[in-house]
């Protein structure tokens, strides 16, 4: 009994000396996620001397200008409930797809993606292209030609259904494309070192990117001007936090757009469902605070170099400059089957 007392104190001693040996954090020191060590551990599979990007596109792909409809089209829209012009998030002129001239429109944005991606090629990187969107549901099929816009690019390219349309939000689409391009990355054993999550019908310019070095740390677009949600920049060490962060996964990314979140909008501003919308304009600041908050996060934007050096705010591509192309007129409005309705 006696040998075994003292084994326990021989035990205790040495525990106690480890524990001098460890320094204790300080209390109010955020305990690091797990997921940073995987993504440690994912970076250093990454090849040395090769630079690896993934262009994620979401939202929602032929875009209509809300200036394209008629006032017929909008007095019908209105009867049916369906028109958001009010500061809703919802709502067929709010959010409709494949209407009139959406066509040219998204020709010169793909235009715009596909020169930005040559110019990274032109720094040596590799790129990698994903895309999630919505079907047209107003039959027209110009979803089908997408995939031929982008110069068939895509290592993933996903149509959603009428049923996703109806509930979404537009983070939706963001986390069906970051969960593909992750699960990418893993099954191939390919490390990005840099995600950019864009939206189909946003003009991008050689200031949103870093194709030349790698950002290191997450970076959005309101330091680069324009709303905040339009641009996303996830260096790959990121990824998996990012990951568990946009689909609150983990206790510490757990919480709504309001408590810190990423925004997850059930509800439009009066109280209808499937309000649209969705993304939160502090996305990446909150992101970085919750994952990173033992990290300076003013690092994130002092550090930031843009492409085209001496010309950032040079396009890759005018999307905006086509003109022409012939498209047939969409019987553009759907069915109040696929409309927003609770179910």
């Amino acid at each position: 009994m006696l040998a075994r007392f003292a084994l326990l104190a021989l035990g205790e001693g040495a525990f106690c000396a480890l524990a001098l040996l460890t320094r204790a954090p300080p209390a109010d020191e955020a305990a690091v996620p797990i997921c940073r060590k995987d993504g440690e551990r994912l970076e250093a599979t990454r090849v040395p001397g090769k630079r690896r990007v993934a262009i994620l596109m979401r939202g929602e792909a032929f875009r209509t200008d809300h200036q394209e409809f008629t006032a017929e089209q909008e007095a019908e829209s209105e009867a049916l409930g369906q028109n958001g012009y009010s500061g809703q998030m919802y709502g067929l002129l709010r959010r409709s797809s494949c209407g009139p001239k959406s066509y040219e429109r998204q020709d010169g944005f793909a235009r715009n993606v596909l020169a930005a991606i040559d110019y990274a090629e032109s720094k040596g990187a590799q790129v990698d292209l994903f895309g999630t969107t919505f079907e047209c549901f107003n039959n027209e099929t110009f979803h089908t030609n997408l995939s031929s816009l982008f110069g068939n690019r895509f290592k993933s390219l996903r149509f959603l259904g009428a049923e996703a349309f109806k509930t979404s939000t537009q983070m939706t689409s963001v986390r069906d494309v970051y969960d593909t391009a992750l699960h990418h990355m893993k099954h191939e054993g390919k490390f990005y070192d840099q995600v950019y999550l864009l939206r189909w019908d946003s003009p991008y310019l050689c200031k949103h990117f870093r194709f030349e070095d790698m950002q290191q740390f997450p970076q959005d677009q309101g330091y680069l001007g324009g709303s905040p949600d339009g641009f996303y920049s996830i260096p790959g060490r990121y990824m998996p936090c990012f990951h568990e962060f946009i689909f609150n996964a983990s206790a510490w990314a757990h919480q709504t757009s309001g408590d810190g979140g990423c925004c997850v909008f059930p509800f439009s501003t009066d109280g209808k469902p499937c309000g649209g919308g969705g993304d939160c304009n502090k996305c990446i600041p909150n992101f970085w605070k919750k994952c990173c908050s033992d990290l300076d996060q003013s690092r994130a934007v002092s550090s930031w170099k843009s492409s085209c050096e001496g010309d950032p705010d040079k396009i890759f591509f005018n999307p905006y400059s086509i003109g022409g192309k012939e498209v047939a007129p969409p019987s553009w409005l759907p069915s109040t089957d696929v409309a927003c309705v609770s179910e």
